[in-house]
């Protein structure tokens, strides 16, 4: 049997911050409203949640940001999204697309990390001696990577640009296996 929680107490451990923001945000949008309320049931609520309010899409798009941020820190494992009927059909589609868009941007950066690794090598491979000026060969550097190699040329220990999302898109691809082929 279960022990009861302690009064502020949090289940999902560090998840309080997007609990009061989603909350704020209901509030915003007229969604959520706080009074006396007789539900069909013929209850009465201290509250209404009318998800219908979510009627555009950016406050649509910022529901489904919260959902997507909820589901993947749950740790839940899933390949699939489904919403309830009407209102949560257009809402599971749009947190799949907001996963997906954290896909593609890791996709992005990764792609243009490779584009300015291989125009690097290819600048570092034609070098063949020490150049009287550094200018004209910094000119094929890409220009994402010239001042952090300009830097360490001069001396200085700076580290060269490197994917920031990657970290997070291993977090993602550990959280979200797939049951079968993900190019199925």
């Amino acid at each position: 049997m279960s022990e009861p929680m302690a009064a502020g107490s949090n289940p999902a451990g560090g998840q309080d911050v997007l609990a009061q923001d989603f909350v704020r945000f209901a509030l915003d949008c007229g969604v959520l409203r706080f009074g006396e309320f007789k539900t069909k049931a013929g209850r009465l609520s201290p509250y209404f949640f009318n998800a219908g309010l979510f009627e555009d899409g950016a406050k649509m798009g910022r529901l489904a940001a919260f959902y997507a941020r909820r589901l993947l820190a749950s740790g839940l494992q899933f390949d699939m999204i489904f919403g309830p009927a009407y209102k949560g059909i257009p809402l599971g589609a749009a947190v799949a697309a907001i996963i997906a868009a954290c896909y593609i941007a890791g996709g992005v950066e990764l792609y243009r990390y490779r584009q300015a690794s291989n125009g690097l090598r290819s600048a570092l491979s034609d070098l063949s001696s020490a150049k009287e000026s550094l200018a004209p060969w910094l000119e094929r550097v890409p220009m994402g990577l010239r001042n952090a190699v300009r830097l360490r040329v001069e001396g200085e220990r700076t580290a060269l640009p490197a994917p920031v999302l990657t970290p997070y898109l291993v977090g993602l691809l550990v959280l979200l296996p797939c049951s079968a082929p993900c190019w199925a």
